[in-house]
């Protein structure tokens, strides 16, 4: 997955990491993660740009397990409560 991170264009990684800062500016978060047709490795033109934030989608609602999962196993962790990017050609 992370291979995906390095062939992305440079306007696509300044906006995700526009959309963490903004994320981090208001609030605490265990773990974001960038979701979708880029951490698919197939975007087009129309594509949107995915970014979970762990808490404020998944920790209101344990219905949402498959959801979880799903990001979990095709999502990209971009960033974990430990305090640091984990795919550091973002931010």
């Amino acid at each position: 997955m992370a291979e995906i991170l390095k062939t992305m264009p440079d306007k696509v990684k300044n906006e995700v990491a526009r959309y963490i800062n903004f994320i981090f500016s208001f609030k605490e978060v265990r773990k974001i993660y960038l979701f979708g047709s880029y951490a698919y490795g197939t975007p087009d033109e129309e594509s949107d740009i995915v970014i979970v934030d762990w808490d404020s989608t998944f920790e209101a609602d344990t219905q949402k397990a498959t959801l979880q999962r799903e990001v979990e196993t095709k999502g990209i962790l971009l960033y974990d409560d430990l305090g640091y990017l984990v795919q550091r050609g973002i931010a």
